[in-house]
């Protein structure tokens, strides 16, 4: 079953080895996310800068570290 949510926003940038794990985790799981890379706004660096990658979901952001697991429990049991 492939999980369509396009409510969950993956903020990353490249060369980031913990947002390439997430971004692996996510396709493993099936959870489709939009990816916005944070090197072009100046506002998102400021923002998550340190603390990429970042999962917003619905009204919720999650900073790294990232319990991952708990993240797509919550995820699938909207």
């Amino acid at each position: 079953m492939t999980l369509q949510t396009f409510d969950i926003i993956l903020y990353s940038t490249l060369d980031c080895q913990l947002c390439e794990a997430v971004e692996e985790r996510l396709q493993a799981e099936n959870i489709t996310y939009q990816y916005i890379d944070i090197i072009h706004d100046d506002a998102l660096v400021d923002e998550y800068g340190w603390f990429i990658p970042v999962i917003k979901w619905q009204t919720e952001i999650f900073k790294s570290p990232l319990d991952l697991d708990d993240i797509i429990a919550k995820i699938r049991n909207k």
